[in-house]
């Protein structure tokens, strides 16, 4: 089980890194570990005993996520969680069409849960911490 989490805290870091940090991210990932990249965000597959997808991308990316996942060996039934990391378009939009297509459960922090079930990002508060 600890194993499971950190890899999923693993992925889920690699996820949330912005694109303007790329030469900041890991140069190696664990071998279970796929990063698929979306028009909007990442997505990222761990596999293991059954598969974890980390994040869906937008509405419109649900065609290019079920394709990657079979480049990576992996068809949306053999899915056992989808894991959101919020609740914006570009990271849950597709969820609801991918649990259709792989009957996995969802799995999102309280907080944004009802923000994903709207299907509608709510206003975006910055923190100012950069």
């Amino acid at each position: 089980v600890a194993a499971i989490v950190l890899t999923l805290v693993v992925a889920v870091a690699w996820v949330a890194v912005p694109p303007y940090l790329a030469d900041k991210r890991p140069s190696e990932l664990p071998a279970n570990v796929f990063v698929i990249r979306l028009p909007l965000s990442n997505a990222t597959l761990i596999k293991g005993e059954r598969a974890i997808l980390v994040d869906v991308g937008g509405p419109k990316d649900t065609e290019a996520l079920v394709a990657a996942l079979a480049e990576n060996g992996v068809s949306p039934k053999d899915l056992s969680l989808i894991l959101l990391t919020h609740g914006h378009a570009d990271h849950a939009g597709g969820a609801k069409k991918l649990r259709e297509l792989s009957g996995a459960p969802i799995a999102i922090g309280a907080p944004d849960a009802v923000m994903a079930k709207q299907g509608r990002n709510d206003d975006l508060k910055p923190t100012g911490i950069m």
